[in-house]
């Protein structure tokens, strides 16, 4: 008789396809959320900006493989509440287009190595792939971690070396430009539009911020610095979760010629990270 754990081997599953309008007016649109929350910049398109237009896969979605096996991880009741992103990578494989409907093709494979080991962690790589016209654009890997009742906002202390001498801002992100962001996405997640089910139910302090929304941020204040440079990749880690109303320090500094640091602080606490890599 196989194991239990050798029933969960060979699990990928093609998740759905999003496609996106990508036109001036819903880019403008965006512009004009990133200008109000930092005046004075001029956004160049880079390939956070696609990415942005689309809501996060929900967790009924990146469990698909595991749903008919263990349908309870479909229930809110469920101990899995949610999921700690442990990193990603974007890679940009061609030029980006300017205009056109884009599609996002999803794909989520388990991880069973570790799947019923004490730790309970659910590990699992989300792969999506980001079309025009039938050629690929963007190429992204994430590596989730789902487990049984993990911390709402998990952080890592601040630890760096470097100064921020590419650039040192300061942000806050209130519910109306939050909403005004997510608006322009072709699915929007709960957590980041309905104030009352996040801050009574979830006991959250306010609406959440997407990270992808930060690491935008980093991206656009790093085009300011460094202009007509094009982006090959960006390597992340996110370590924790901030809400509206909460600060946020976004810095930057420059490692070689083609490699830049980035990282966002809320706190005394680091919640994001990455690693730009210019042509």
């Amino acid at each position: 008789m196989a194991s239990r754990e050798s029933r969960f081997s060979s699990l990928k599953t093609k998740i759905r396809a999003q496609v996106v309008e990508i036109n001036d007016a819903r880019i403008k649109a965006l512009h004009r959320v990133i200008g109000k929350l930092i005046p004075g910049v001029t956004p160049e398109l880079n390939c956070l900006t696609y990415k942005s237009f689309y809501s996060p896969l929900t967790r009924s979605e990146h469990l698909a493989s595991l749903i008919p096996i263990v349908p309870e991880l479909c229930d809110e009741l469920s101990p899995i509440q949610t999921c700690i992103q442990i990193g990603g990578s974007v890679k940009v494989t061609s030029e980006l287009p300017v205009t056109g409907s884009l599609v996002r093709e999803s794909f989520c494979e388990v991880d069973t190595e570790r799947l019923h080991r004490r730790s309970k962690l659910i590990p699992l790589s989300v792969h999506n792939h980001y079309l025009a016209g039938g050629k690929e654009y963007l190429s992204e890997s994430i590596l989730l971690h789902y487990r049984l009742k993990p911390q709402l906002c998990g952080s890592t202390w601040i630890d760096t070396v470097h100064a921020p001498d590419l650039f040192d801002a300061m942000l806050c992100i209130d519910e109306s430009a939050l909403l005004s962001f997510v608006s322009l996405q072709a699915y929007a997640d709960r957590t980041s539009i309905d104030y009352e089910y996040v801050t009574q139910t979830l006991g959250c302090p306010g609406l959440l911020v997407p990270m992808d929304l930060i690491g935008l941020f980093l991206l656009v204040l790093l085009g300011q610095k460094k202009p007509r440079r094009e982006i090959k990749s960006l390597e992340y880690h996110i370590y924790g979760q901030i809400f509206t109303g909460q600060s946020v320090r976004l810095c930057a500094t420059a490692l070689d010629s083609k490699k830049i640091l980035l990282w966002a602080e809320s706190g005394n606490y680091l919640i994001y990270r990455g690693i730009v890599h210019l042509v």
